[in-house]
């Protein structure tokens, strides 16, 4: 889940955790993150990516993802 927000302040650290969280998901064959300097001294980033593609089925199940089990606590981001 990408959890940057316009406006946000964040370490080059954050950013490249958000690169990284993005390119091994799964959801996604190629995640580019480029970034401009602002005018005023801010960095605008701009991220770009192509989805994955399914292979195609002749039938698929369909499962309640809300009544499975968390295999780890949710995290969430208190800004």
């Amino acid at each position: 889940m990408v959890s940057l927000r316009p406006g946000g302040i964040y370490t080059k650290t954050q950013l490249q955790k958000e690169l990284e969280t993005l390119t091994t998901c799964g959801m996604f064959e190629k995640v580019d993150m480029e970034g401009k300097t602002n005018p005023d001294g801010t960095l605008g980033l701009t991220i770009s990516f192509t989805e994955s593609t399914w292979q195609s089925a002749d039938r698929f199940r369909c499962i309640n993802v809300g009544l499975m089990a968390e295999s780890k606590p949710i995290e969430m981001d208190l800004i």
